[in-house]
């Protein structure tokens, strides 16, 4: 009797960890998914299609990005692309750097409302109405967003 109970354990283990496992492997092909979307220059390779069709699998990171706006890491590399090139031209001053920073935010962020827009589920839906209720009364963002909203109720 103790082997059969010891049998079972085994399995419900293996069982929650191949499960772990799925989760993380689906989480990373969503990650670069998204991820190709939002950083492609030419978008010549379905990129975009490529992430709707990962549908409300994409919707978690996708708000993430339309709220808070690129991962740090992102955000971070950027930045400190455009400072590596600074010390090369004198053109490109500290207001320079903030004012492309600013760029590449707004461009994650459209490109993120853009994906739930077109995957269009209730959820990717839900996914602007939050992020509409989190910005600032008049912001230029608020304007991206009701635009988007017209004709949608949100919750």
């Amino acid at each position: 009797a103790g082997v059969g109970v010891a049998a079972r354990r085994v399995v419900v283990g293996a069982a929650i960890l191949a499960a772990a496992c799925g989760r993380a492997a689906l989480e990373q092909r969503v990650d670069a998914g998204v991820f190709a979307w939002l950083q492609c220059q030419d978008c010549m390779h379905r990129q975009f299609e490529r992430v709707v069709s990962l549908g409300d699998t994409a919707v978690v990171r996708l708000r993430e990005v339309l709220i808070n706006g690129p991962p740090v890491s992102h955000d971070s590399a950027y930045v400190a692309s455009l400072q590596g090139r600074a010390q090369l031209s004198p053109a490109i001053t500290p207001g320079v750097i903030e004012h492309q920073r600013a760029m590449f935010v707004r461009v994650y962020r459209r490109r993120a409302l853009q994906a739930l827009m077109a995957i269009g589920s209730t959820s990717a839906r839900n996914a602007v109405c939050l992020a509409r209720a989190t910005e600032q009364p008049g912001s230029p963002q608020t304007l991206v967003l009701d635009s988007a909203l017209v004709g949608t109720a949100c919750p």
